[in-house]
């Protein structure tokens, strides 16, 4: 009989891991690239595309990665079905008649290619973006990778296409809004990450960088955002552990519902909701009419004073 058969969740885990990882390779670079430039650009006159072509490798394998990702997770949801299904062997070949000695499932070859992609669809498989966009997207990615794979160091893949195909793929298997969900658990996963405070900082900096590289338009197809969603600070991400005023500029909350009787802001960092009231500001200079008051004092979420 077969033993350690995987599992959809195995899968899953994998793919969601390797698609994160390969957006957060590229984070990486863009990170260091961002701010070279902003302490040396006018004096070097180095540009962000000079610093990406330099980092191709890097560029390149990260969506090696995103493809292996997609591979992962259209196992996962064959094996959902059944897990047989991803095996090449014939049934022959099966250890599965009684007496057969045990034999660990990874030790045989399982679908690939064409044939992955056919078993795939002909499972009944989730629905977000539909069947035919996700094909295309699909041999996009494959041609894609087999260029990068036989073509070797050559630039075969722009960082905003990679960041938008890694984000369309978890979007159409998972549906709007989880891509930053695995990016926040799999921070959380980190025993690194013991400060919670630092989540702040690099979950602007992952929203940012997937912003000022696909474009807001862009990521509102993959998030659940309108298209004139406003901004607003986080009661609880834009203080520091001693309660004061931190993180000015960023802003990741925004009103849920988005109408103007809303009385919750949800934050993107922290994932959680907050009240809020519906009142003017008091500084002269502020619009702002959304106040935070969970604390002692109210809090203008547009200004934060």
């Amino acid at each position: 009989m077969f033993t350690n058969i995987l599992s959809r969740n195995d899968f899953e885990t994998t793919g969601v891991d390797c698609i994160c990882q390969s957006i957060n390779s590229l984070l990486q670079i863009w990170e260091i690239g961002n701010d070279f430039i902003k302490e040396n650009g006018a004096i070097t006159g180095i540009t962000m595309s000079e610093f990406w072509d330099h980092h191709v490798v890097t560029v390149n394998t990260s969506f090696i990665l995103l493809h292996q990702g997609m591979e992962a997770l259209l196992k996962a949801h064959i094996c959902g079905h059944s897990p047989m299904l991803l095996l090449e062997a014939k049934r022959n070949e099966w250890p599965t008649k009684p007496g057969n000695k045990h034999l660990d499932f990874s030790q045989f070859h399982q679908v690939g290619g064409e044939s992955l992609f056919i078993t795939f669809f002909a499972t009944d498989p989730p629905n977000h973006m539909g069947k035919h966009i996700f094909y295309n997207l699909i041999e996009e990615i494959r041609t894609i990778r087999n260029k990068i794979v036989h073509v070797g160091h050559k630039n075969n893949i722009e960082v905003k296409d990679a960041l938008s195909y890694a984000l369309k793929i978890l979007t159409y298997y998972f549906g709007k809004d989880k891509w930053l969900e695995f990016l926040r658990d799999r921070y959380r996963r980190n025993p690194v990450n013991i400060n919670s405070v630092e989540r702040i900082p690099y979950f602007w900096n992952t929203i940012n960088f997937v912003w000022e590289n696909i474009g807001k338009a862009e990521c509102r197809k993959n998030l659940s955002l309108e298209r004139q969603t406003r901004f607003y600070h986080c009661p609880s991400c834009s203080v520091d552990l001693d309660g004061l005023a931190s993180h000015e500029e960023i802003k990741l909350s925004l009103l849920r519902p988005n109408d103007p009787l809303s009385t919750t802001v949800y934050c993107l960092i922290c994932d959680r909701e907050h009240d809020v009231i519906r009142q003017s500001c008091d500084k002269e200079a502020c619009p702002g009419n959304v106040i935070s008051v969970g604390g002692l004092e109210k809090i203008c979420l547009t200004c934060f004073k």
